[in-house]
């Protein structure tokens, strides 16, 4: 059990590092994989930092930090950490109605339940 759930967590982390360096390549920026899988776990322990709310600004300029330190272009990695911005606040946007979606079905479904039983 334990294996498996250490396998989902690398499958999800590399899915991560695959989404950033697919949005670099979508605009232009000619850095490695292998900068990615350095390049993700840095940022993301730098945005876990408890000095701004979840993480905005510092992700976004350790992110363009580092990635002009590897070459990219500044401009194009300022570009790519609000892309990367962008997707995540479209993933919680999508993951925040599903949840209230869900209670509010869930909610129909014990009510629901709850009838059958009486009757």
């Amino acid at each position: 059990m334990l294996l498996k759930v250490l396998l989902y967590s690398f499958l999800l982390q590399f899915a991560v590092v695959l989404n950033w360096y697919l949005a670099s390549l979508a605009l232009g920026i000619d850095l490695s994989l292998a900068a990615f899988i350095f390049l993700v776990p840095v940022v993301s322990t730098i945005a876990m930092l408890p000095i701004s709310i979840g993480g905005i600004g510092l992700r976004e300029n350790s992110l363009v930090f580092i990635m002009v330190a590897m070459g990219a272009a500044n401009a194009k990695a300022a570009l790519c950490s609000l892309l990367i911005l962008f997707m995540l606040i479209i993933v919680g946007i999508v993951g925040g109605i599903t949840y209230i979606v869900r209670s509010y079905f869930e909610g129909k479904h014990a009510e629901a339940d709850e009838e059958n039983i009486k009757s």
